[in-house]
Parts: structure tokens; C-alpha cells; sequence
């Protein structure tokens, strides 16, 4: 009498090959995973050393300002503007967020604060008629320097700005710019990524 080969057992939810086909799609994820880990490491990189060598340059430049000026916060105020937005770009919730650069909006020019400055109203004037006619210029050279373009932010330190300070200004634009929306990106696809595998591993685990 021939012997009877018997199968393999088929778990209760679904076939061995069921099964096979989600390890080997599950396999996959962990080799994108890590793919992502591996871009996102790099990127964090070249971030760090960005800053690190706009930081170096700033330091450089107050070490070798002809007019003992020291870059900073203090010679601007408020009216400085970004030259560089991000957007956020995300069609549906099934779909990941994709940053990128955004043309920042028209605002102040870069020499608008001398402008501004000279039509600011005059302490030495007296009456209100004077002062409410000074205010309104000051109001209109204002709304109208707001819709010009905005101009180079490191001309708030004057014309003849040391190099390293410029070449500061291209580390950090470069890291706003290029690697710090990057990065950003790979993490939000990390993060869909670690979902995908967490379902899978759920999923297969009821087989």
C-alpha cells in the first residue's frame, strides 16, 4: 500500500505561501528602512558640518573686523526678513509631506531701514499737523518699500562685508536650502516606512 504524502498544514488565516509572501515584502521594508537610516545619517552630516563651518566663519569675521564690529543680533532688528521659506506640500492623509523651498514673500528691502529711518517723525517738530503729516509719510514709504523684492540680508552689516562673513552666509543658506528640507523628508518616509513595517508584522503574526 503506497503511502499517503499529507501536505503541509496551512495555518487557520492563510497559506504557507501567503505567509512566505508577506516575510519577503516585510524584508524589503527593512532593507528601504535601512536605506533611510543610512541617507539620513549623511544628511545629518553635512548639516553639522555646515554649521559648523558657518559658525567658524562668523567667528572669523568679528576676529578680523576692520571697524571692531561684532556680527550679531545687535545690528539687526525686526524688520529683518527671511530670504528663504519652507513649504509643506501633503495632498491627502494617505500621502507623505514633502518640504521644500518656498520663495520667501515680498517684504523690506535689505536698505529700506535708512529709508524708513529718515522719515520717521522729527523729535525738534511741534503741532500735531506736523507730527500726523510725518507719520503718514512714514506709513506710506513703508507700504510702499513692502511691496518691492527683498534685497540681500547681509547688507544690514554695510556693503563691504568681510569674506568669511559671507562665506557664512552660503553655509547656512546651503543647510536651509538643500539639507535641512532633505532631511526632513527622509524622516517623514521613515516614519511611513516604520508604520508599513509594524502592519506587516502584526499581519503576520496572526498566521
Amino acid at each position: 500500500m503506497a503511502d499517503i504524502i499529507t501536505p503541509p498544514a496551512a495555518s487557520q488565516n492563510g497559506s504557507p505561501a501567503t505567509k512566505k509572501h508577506l516575510k519577503h515584502t516585510l524584508d524589503d521594508l527593512l532593507e528601504r528602512y535601512l536605506d533611510l537610516v543610512e541617507t539620513y545619517e549623511k544628511s545629518r552630516g553635512k548639516l553639522t558640518g555646515a554649521f559648523m563651518n558657518g559658525f567658524m566663519n562668523i567667528a572669523e569675521a568679528n576676529q578680523k573686523s576692520f571697524n571692531r564690529i561684532r556680527y550679531g543680533q545687535d545690528y539687526y532688528d525686526g524688520r529683518m526678513q527671511a530670504a528663504l521659506m519652507m513649504e509643506i506640500d501633503q495632498p491627502d492623509s494617505s500621502t507623505i509631506p514633502k518640504v521644500s523651498p518656498l520663495a520667501a514673500p515680498t517684504s523690506l528691502t535689505a536698505e529700506s531701514p535708512k529709508v524708513v529711518r529718515d522719515a520717521q517723525p522729527d523729535a525738534s517738530e511741534t503741532g500735531l499737523a506736523k507730527s500726523s503729516s510725518s507719520t503718514s509719510l512714514y506709513k506710506t514709504i513703508s507700504n510702499s518699500l513692502s511691496s518691492s523684492p527683498p534685497g540681500d540680508p547681509i547688507n544690514w552689516f554695510g556693503i563691504f562685508v568681510p569674506v568669511p562673513l559671507r562665506a557664512a552666509q552660503v553655509n547656512f543658506r546651503v543647510s536651509t536650502a538643500d539639507i535641512i528640507p532633505s532631511l526632513v523628508n527622509v524622516n517623514f518616509e521613515m516614519l511611513k516606512v516604520e508604520s508599513e513595517i509594524k502592519a506587516l508584522r502584526e499581519e503576520i503574526s496572526k498566521l
